[in-house]
């Protein structure tokens, strides 16, 4: 599970409160001379926005690369992702932390009805789709399971056009295109 702030990239804070303090006042000088946003009020400065864009753009393409590890070559242990959720929030909580759980066999299940109450109860603060991404192979047993439910009469069908399920890489590469797009500017406001 991972959250990201997109208002708190590329944004350096120089407040006196513990991992609060990025900028000291050599480094304060030097964000006013390169001429970096002041916001004043949360005592920070911030890179401009297509900098942002980029930062976020570069840590998500580079998770749909991700691949390899230290014994690749002795192993063959792939250690890309198998399954990614990923939308965009108005909240720092990841509404996502409790869809999946395990069964008896202690094998992931993905829990349908936790994800339905999710999308039900943080519909109107998610701003992007939902970016599902599946490797095919893995839990395809639970995928055929989804995938019913955004059919017509299954659990999730009134989500249907929002949720978008792809392999992982392609999934990273779409929430890449959303983020880049003029009108989703304001998600990193």
């Amino acid at each position: 599970m991972f959250s990201l702030d997109l208002h708190a990239v590329g944004t350096f804070t120089y407040r006196q409160k513990t991992g609060y303090l990025n900028l000291d006042e050599t480094r304060k000088k030097e964000a006013e001379e390169k001429g970096l946003e002041h916001l004043e009020e949360e005592k920070a400065y911030r890179l401009p926005l297509e900098k942002r864009i980029a930062r976020v753009s570069a840590l998500f393409e580079g998770l749909a690369h991700l691949d390899g590890g230290a014994k690749q070559t002795i192993h063959y242990t792939d250690v890309s992702p198998d399954l990614v959720v990923m939308a965009v929030t108005k909240g720092g909580n990841n509404i996502f932390g409790h869809i999946v759980g395990a069964d008896l066999q202690h094998r992931p299940v993905i829990k349908l009805d936790a994800l339905y109450e999710s999308l039900q109860v943080f519909g109107d603060d998610i701003l992007s789709d939902v970016y599902l991404g599946w490797t095919q192979g893995y839990l395809d047993d639970q995928r055929s399971h989804f995938s019913k439910a955004l059919s017509e009469g299954g659990i999730l069908v009134e989500f249907k056009e929002r949720i978008k399920i792809l392999h992982p890489r392609k999934a990273f590469q779409k929430i890449v295109e959303a983020l880049k797009k003029e009108g989703n500017r304001t998600w990193f406001s």
